[in-house]
């Protein structure tokens, strides 16, 4: 609905995957079907003309993306993930840090995120239809198609933020701030994470604020440009990863990252002023996550006289 509300958005709603079946272990998704038609299906959208944003459906947005996005000039749009400081409570360590490697690449995962100091979250990202984008996104469909092995279980096939990482690794690209300034990939990643800090403020910073002082800016080979959006803009939890009670220090952590659902209980007032976050990017496992969305959506749901799903029918 966000999107639907702005004039100059035309959403076209499309499933890349479908739930095979649900086991008492929780969803079992049709991960390597995702996985195999997602290159395809942003690039035929890409080759039209049209520019895609690609969400996952457990980030629901809080107000329209596509005023930053038309004042943003770069290429490709993401928000962050797996920055240092997030990492070391992701709930699969292994996911930012993998060990894998796709078959054209010359570096490891964890090669290329130390490089980096972050990923970009596929699961909320925006592509303009440019030549270099699609060559770009070509480049992807062709390594993680030369990286799919098969096994016991079937297909194995790497994930598209890993290929992504992975393919950008390959254009050399200098990250700095918006003013110019240049950046390691501990600042990088420092500079995200400061962006959730400062959107907890009882007046946190504007959309244009929190670019100019949290966002990233990657300048790649083939004048490829990319903005990485900060945590302030795109906050996600890490529910089942901080350890409550193991610390006071892990206890304060745990409370500050929960702090991002507390930003949505002003939604209306945000969505005006634009400021706050774009979206919630709920964390950890599908049971988890799910409620996180309901905890975080039922003001909204509230002043719409809606009611929230039952626990029951998710």
């Amino acid at each position: 609905q966000a999107l639907a509300d702005d004039p100059d958005a035309l959403v076209v709603q499309r499933s890349l995957w479908r739930a095979a079946a649900a086991s008492g272990e929780g969803f079992d998704w049709e991960y390597e079907e995702y996985e195999t038609r997602f290159w395809g299906e942003v690039l035929s959208a890409l080759k039209t003309g049209d520019a895609v944003f690609k969400t996952d459906p457990d980030a629901p947005l809080l107000r329209s993306p596509m005023p930053l996005f038309r004042r943003s000039a770069a290429d490709v749009v993401a928000c962050a993930d797996c920055t240092f400081e997030y990492e070391r409570n992701y709930r699969k360590p292994n996911f930012c840090r993998s060990q894998s490697r796709m078959h054209d690449a010359n570096r490891t995962v964890e090669e290329d995120w130390l490089r980096t100091g972050f990923h970009l979250n596929m699961g909320t990202i925006f592509f303009r239809p440019r030549p270099r984008v699609v060559r770009l996104l070509e480049l992807a469909k062709q390594w993680q198609a030369r990286s799919i092995t098969r096994g016991r279980r079937g297909l194995s096939v790497p994930s598209e933020q890993h290929v992504f990482l992975q393919v950008l690794g390959s254009y050399g690209c200098r990250w700095s701030a918006m003013s110019g300034e240049p950046l390691t990939p501990k600042e990088a990643s420092k500079r995200l994470m400061l962006g959730l800090k400062a959107g907890q403020r009882v007046k946190p910073p504007t959309e244009e604020e929190d670019r100019r002082q949290f966002s990233v800016f990657g300048h790649c080979a083939e004048d490829l440009t990319i903005e990485v959006l900060s945590y302030g803009l795109c906050p996600r939890t890490i529910l089942s990863g901080v350890r409550v009670g193991a610390s006071r220090a892990a206890e304060k952590e745990a409370k500050s990252k929960l702090a991002a659902v507390r930003l949505a209980k002003d939604a209306a007032r945000r969505r005006q002023a634009k400021e706050g976050p774009i979206l919630f990017h709920a964390g950890g496992p599908m049971p988890i996550k799910m409620h996180r969305i309901r905890d975080l959506m039922r003001p909204l749901w509230e002043r719409l006289s809606c009611l929230p799903p039952a626990p029951s029918t998710v």
